[in-house]
Formats: C-alpha cells, structure tokens, sequence
C-alpha cells in the first residue's frame, strides 16, 4: 500500500451498511482496541449492537491532518538526506557531488513511486 488516505480523519465514503463509524477516539493509533473497549467489540461482533464511547472527540489535533498527508513522502525524503549524507561523507567531496547523489536518489524514489 503507498498511502491509505485520510479515512482515520475525514471518515469513510463506502463501507458495509451494517459498519459504524465513531471518529476521534483520543489516544494512539490503537486506541479504539484498547483492553477497556474490548468488551464492547466483542458485544458488537456476537449482537450486531454497538454502543458510542462516552469520550471521542470532536476533532483530531490541528497538526495531525498535515502529517498525515506528509508521511507518506517524509520518511523516503529523510532516509534519502542521510543517504546522500553518508555517500558525500564517503566520497569526502564538495557540495556539488552531495547536491548530484541527493538528485539523482529524489528522482529515483520519485520513478518509483509513480510504478
């Protein structure tokens, strides 16, 4: 997968009639499975009822949307930085030979990506 969207944000489109969707569920990324919900995971997959969390949120952390939609080129950017950092620091070279290995790797992730 290359990037699975905002879903976790903006809520989903199409899915099952039977799915509910609550959003904002305070915590990590694992939260609305923690050990304290189980049990009403449990009820809704053995009844089909399903009962609202008393405390979701009413919206993510302002800073949260733009790293979501960051990450998926952040971290190939980074690995790409210290990549070309390492290649310079082994060659021993100026500037223009960092400037070329750091191009050449940014387009290479870009072809990349586009497969």
């Amino acid at each position: 997968m290359r990037d699975i969207g905002t879903g976790g944000f903006d809520g989903f489109s199409e899915f099952d009639a039977r799915a509910i969707e609550w959003n904002y569920f305070p915590g990590g990324h694992g939260a609305p499975l923690s050990d304290d919900r189980l049990e009403n995971v449990v009820e809704f997959v053995v009844t089909g009822q399903a009962q609202e969390p008393p405390d979701l949120i009413d919206s993510p952390p302002s800073w949260l949307r733009p790293a979501s939609r960051i990450a998926p080129v952040a971290f190939p950017l980074l690995l790409l930085l210290i990549i070309a950092l390492l290649a310079w620091a082994w060659f021993n070279q100026g500037l223009l030979l960092f400037a070329i290995i750091l191009a050449v790797l940014v387009v290479s992730v870009a072809l990349l990506m586009l497969l």
